[in-house]
């Protein structure tokens, strides 16, 4: 069920929906709603039921959303990122390109993914230099540079999950 939507000062369009009761997803549309991003995964792996996600958008891009939980058995409030500017990979033919969700991106530290499962970080030259686990993962022992972040096929999708991700200092 579509919950927010909010857009971006390049005319793109986000949404904010739960799927289930436990998801809550992001979806983005160029094209004034023709068609629609594969959508990308802000809440975290367990299987608590989240509601009433709300999305905005800020100047550099980045969707951020808040819902609510009861992961502890409390009402409590969580909040998600995605960094809409990452370069889209294609995956399996005949499949959406499709995103890991990551943020901050660029990162200083400390980078998120939000995702049920793990991916790997790779450096320009393909070697992978860290595992990423589902939520924030420390990435400060990195050299700045430009890195890869993949997700095997059947991850969250279909086919096969790359983003860039830029560590700085």
């Amino acid at each position: 069920m579509l919950n927010s939507a909010a857009w971006s000062p390049d005319d793109a369009a986000h949404a904010v929906a739960t799927r289930g009761d436990t998801d809550v997803v992001w979806l983005s549309s160029t094209d004034r709603g023709a068609s629609w991003s594969a959508p990308g995964v802000f809440s975290g792996p367990d299987a608590a039921t989240r509601t009433a996600p709300f999305i905005r958008v800020d100047d550099r891009l980045r969707l951020h959303a808040v819902w609510n939980s009861m992961e502890t058995g409390n009402v409590e409030v969580f909040y998600g990122c995605a960094d809409t500017t990452g370069i889209e990979e294609p995956g399996t033919p005949g499949l959406p390109p499709v995103r890991a969700v990551l943020c901050p991106n660029p990162t200083r530290g400390m980078i998120r993914l939000a995702s049920r499962s793990g991916a790997v970080l790779f450096d320009r030259d393909g070697r992978a230099v860290a595992g990423l686990v589902p939520g924030p993962n420390n990435v400060r022992h990195l050299s700045p540079g430009v890195y890869f972040v993949h997700q095997a096929s059947g991850a969250e999708r279909d086919g096969p999950n790359t983003a860039k991700v830029i560590v700085t200092r």
